[in-house]
Order: C-alpha cells, then structure tokens, then sequence
C-alpha cells in the first residue's frame, strides 16, 4: 500500500501497492488460548493503565503474527496450563508465570478462579516495563516512550465522526466473513480526512477494516448493512485500511482525504471476521474514528492498488513466485493526469507467503526499491515509509513481486477472499 499525493487538489491516491506473500510456519492467534491461562482475558499492559494485552502470547497486542517468550513456552508446553509453565519466569524478571497471572501456588485449573484477579502483569514482557531499557532485539522488553500519535489533531478546525456497526451486529458463525456499512458523511462543502482510527469492540473475530469512498451521491443507492464481496458494487474506492497490528492510519501533515461537496457522499466501511470456532454468540460493533478539517491542504491523498488475481500456487512447495506488472500503458492510463508522490507502501497477502517486493523502474531504466520484505508475515503488516516521496508517473514500470511457501499445504492454493486462499497485491 502505498500513499500518493498530487500537485493539484483533486482525488488524494492513497497509493496502495500490495504484495500477496505469507509466511510460512507462521504463528496464528487464537482467542480462546485465553481461556487455557489464569487471568487470560485481564492481563494488563505493561505501559499503559486502563489497558489489557488481549494477544498475550504474541508480540502483537492484539493477537496475531509472532509470540513472545510466555506464547513460545505456552506453545512448547503443549498450550497447556500446569505446573511446568506456571514455574517458568518467561520474560526473565524475577516472577514466575504463575504470580504474573495470578496462580503463584500452581493450581489453578480452566474454568475457575484463579486465586488472584487484580494487578496481572505480563509474564511475556518484564515488568515493571519502564524500568528495563528498550532493546529491539530483546523481544521481553517494550519500548514506553508512547505510540505515534497524528500531527494536528488537537486543531481547533478538525473535528471527529465515528462510523461503526450497529450495537447488536451479529457475526455469522462461519470462518470467514466480509460485512460492509455504508455511512453518508458531511457534504455541505469540500473536507480533508486526517485520521481514520480503528475503534475495536470484538478482537475475538475481527481482522481488517477497509474505507470505500462510494461513486452514488443518492441516499436510494445506499445499501442495506449486510455480507458483501471484497470488492463492493459502487463503492470501490479505497480511501483507509486498518488490520491487527496497526494502530491507525495519519495523513502526511500536507495531505488528506477530500470528501464532501462535488467528492465523495457516502462511505462503507468493509469488516473481515475471522471466526473459526463456528460460535453463534458473537456479535461486533467495531469501525473507525475519523479526523477531519475544512481546511483543505496541499495535496488529496488516496490509495492505489496494484497486484495480481491470476493465483496458482501448487501443493508441498518451498517456493513459488507470482509477479505482476504496471506497464507503461498501464501508468499511462492510472497517472493521466499527472505525477504521483508516493509516501508509503505495504505489502497484503494471506497465510503462505514468505516474501514480497514491489519496484518502479523509470525511462531511464533506474529501478527504486519501494518494499523489500524478505520475511513477510500476515498478522504483523509493516509501512514502507518514503521520505522524501517516491514520485511515480505515466512512463514508469510498477512491478509487485509476491513468494509462497505452501510446504506444508496438502492441496494447491489459488486467489480468493477466505484466510486460507490467497492474495498478492
């Protein structure tokens, strides 16, 4: 995914170039591993209060990608609970597993109470955690210095709109799938989204939300709440996206999002549920916060998506490529009306991918490396930042490289919606 901004105010190009890959082997979150662990759903986050580390076996606070020193022993120890782990000091801070969460004698059991329920502490990460220092490669330690937060936001002209699902919104219980909202915004005069912040209500199934800036500008065209395709009748264009593992999405402080008068009346927000326990029970209410101001900036901000559909990935394979590019004609058709700024990239896949690339080559057969994950991996996606932007117009070549790992699939893989099918954009 890559944002892109233009000279002029028009259609802000979020430039989304994803690249299907998936790691292979790689860790899957589970929520009800919480209900193997004392305390599983009341463990505290080692830097914020008023916080709960719902992945608490992964590196990841939400759930998903790669675990941490407690999610490996857990693993290691059959992803059970019993005295072995309980004793274990995980994290290395002096406190074994069982009085982080609670059961310092070891007896607890799945389904009582543990004999303490307040002040759980993290047995994956040291605690207290400000008093260790930070290091990227001790995976027990977390950075506490605060979380990246979006310039401007406490600007007297930007004001905020929640767009999230009904309360009650009932999730089917099947293991995949897609559910959009549509939602009329203000339209009085022309705006500038900001910010758009996931608001999470049911971490048990969701998985991505995507932001469509919908074509109809008349309330009978809007569509009902209900199951949709990926790509939804006319509302295709992508304007945000969140998934597990990131904390929100902020315009460059030159660029935003124009909506509103003569743009843009209506959007949907598209939810992923991944639910593969089947339950009946569950319901979700998540969607986004968006910031934003009618004072316009610089530079419209949009997304652009480049990839390939045309996915046959063979069976108890290491490695299998698909490549896709943007010619010439292409870039002549996607940039007619001028260069784009890119500022960042990401890469989408599923759950065989081990690696993505994407490239642009200009006229003069110079070749920038926009991404190179060399390990890529579904629940943990990364931003490519481009500072300064990488500027791409209709004489360049986009090419998006995407390499699976299907060693341990039985049966061969081809592009589809579903976690287990693939993608390479």
């Amino acid at each position: 995914s890559a944002i892109a901004s233009q000279q002029k105010l028009g259609m802000d190009r979020f430039f989304l170039v994803l690249c299907c890959a998936c790691l292979a082997g790689q860790a899957v979150s589970f929520s009800f591993f919480r209900d193997r662990i004392p305390n599983g759903y009341n463990v505290d986050h080692p830097c914020k209060t008023n916080t709960k580390w719902d992945g608490v076996g992964h590196l990841n606070q939400q759930g998903g990608g790669s675990r941490n020193a407690f999610g490996l022993a857990f693993y290691a120890n059959g992803k059970q609970w019993n005295r072995t782990l309980c004793m274990k000091d995980s994290d290395g801070d002096g406190q074994t597993n069982g009085q982080e969460l609670g059961d310092p004698d070891c007896v607890w059991t799945p389904g009582s109470t543990p004999k303490r329920t307040t002040g759980i502490t993290h047995p994956g990460f040291k605690t207290p955690a400000r008093n260790y220092v930070y290091s990227a490669s001790d995976t027990t330690t977390l950075d506490c210095s605060g979380e990246i937060t979006c310039q401007g936001l406490d600007a007297p002209d930007v004001k905020t709109l929640d767009l999230r699902m009904a309360n009650g919104t009932a999730v089917p219980a099947r293991t995949t799938t897609y559910y959009c909202t549509t939602f009329e915004v203000p339209f009085d005069q022309i705006y500038h989204a900001v910010s758009f912040e996931p608001i999470l209500d049911n971490l048990n199934v969701i998985h991505h939300m995507l932001v469509y800036g919908c074509e109809y500008d008349d309330q009978k065209d809007v569509g009902a709440p209900g199951e949709c395709d990926m790509s939804s009748g006319k509302c295709r264009d992508l304007l945000a996206a969140w998934s597990l593992g990131l904390a929100g999405q902020c315009s460059p402080p030159e660029a935003g999002v124009r909506f509103g008068n003569g743009t843009y009346r209506f959007f949907q927000i598209q939810v992923h549920w991944n639910n593969p326990e089947h339950k009946t029970t569950y319901t979700d209410t998540s969607g986004v916060k968006m910031h934003y101001t009618h004072k316009l900036r610089q530079y419209d901000l949009g997304m652009l998506w480049l990839g390939q559909f045309n996915l046959q990935i063979p069976a108890m394979t290491a490695s299998t490529l698909a490549t896709s590019e943007c010619t010439t004609a292409c870039a002549e058709t996607l940039f007619s009306q001028g260069d784009i700024n890119v500022v960042r990239t990401l890469i989408h896949m599923h759950l065989l991918g081990k690696s993505g690339r994407i490239e642009k080559t200009d006229s003069q057969n110079k070749t920038v490396v926009m991404l190179n994950e060399t390990v890529y991996d579904y629940d943990t996606p990364k931003w490519s930042e481009h500072n300064p932007p990488v500027r791409v117009g209709p004489t360049d070549i986009l090419k998006t490289y995407c390499e699976y790992d299907s060693s341990t699939k039985s049966m061969a893989t081809s592009y589809g919606d579903a976690t287990n099918d693939e993608m390479c954009f």
